[in-house]
C-alpha cells in the first residue's frame, strides 16, 4: 500500500513521479486522522503531527516521537519472518529478531529507537522516524517512501503496521 502526504516533497532524482490514476486513488484513499493520540489507525490513514514541543509553562507541550512500536509478540513474529532457529529460548529469539530488525532498517533513516507508551499504560520499544522538537524533524514523518520501506520491513503475515505519535516514557 502506498501513503499519501498533505505536504509537498520536492522531487529528488532517485524518485519517479506518480501516474495520474495511482495519484487519485492515493488521493481519495488518504484522509488525515483527528487526534495524534488515537489507539489504532485505519491502515490508509497517516496520523496529524502533534504541536511543536513546547516548554513554556503557558503554553507547555511534551516531546512526542512518531514511529513504529514493536511489542514481544511482533519479536516473535518477526523471529520467524527473519528465520531465526526455534530451538533458542523465546528472550533469545526476540533478542535476535530485534537485532535483524536494526540491521535490515533503510540506512537513510536515523538509527534512532526509543521507549514509547502505546495503549495507555502499555510500553515498548519504538522505531523512531521523527520527532516534535523541531519543524526539520516533524517533516520527517512525512517521508512516504522511508515509512514504507518500515513498514515493509516490520509486515508480518499477523500483523500489519502503521506508524503513530507516541508518548515517551523516560523511566
Amino acid at each position: 500500500m502506498i501513503l499519501k502526504s498533505a505536504v509537498a516533497q520536492p522531487e529528488s532524482p532517485t524518485t519517479k513521479p506518480l501516474s495520474p490514476a495511482l495519484a487519485r486513488e492515493i488521493s481519495n484513499s488518504y484522509r488525515r486522522s483527528p487526534s495524534p493520540d488515537m489507539a489504532t489507525f485505519n491502515p490508509l490513514l497517516l496520523p496529524s503531527p502533534p504541536p511543536l514541543r513546547n516548554k513554556n509553562p503557558d503554553d507547555f507541550f511534551p516531546v512526542r516521537v512518531f514511529g513504529f512500536h514493536v511489542t514481544r509478540q511482533h519479536l516473535d513474529e518477526l523471529a520467524d519472518k527473519f528465520s531465526i532457529p526455534s530451538e533458542k529460548t523465546q528472550d533469545s529469539r526476540q533478542q535476535l529478531a530485534w537485532r535483524e530488525l536494526l540491521r535490515r532498517r533503510p540506512k537513510d533513516g536515523l538509527m534512532r529507537i526509543a521507549f514509547v507508551y502505546y495503549n495507555e499504560k502499555r510500553r515498548s520499544w519504538c522505531l523512531m522516524l521523527a520527532s516534535n522538537v523541531s519543524q526539520t524533524d516533524m517533516a520527517r514523518a512525512q517521508n512516504l517512501d522511508l515509512i514504507q520501506r518500515h513498514r515493509d520491513l516490520l509486515k508480518t503475515d499477523a500483523t500489519e503496521v502503521m506508524p503513530r505519535w507516541y508518548r515517551m516514557n523516560y523511566g
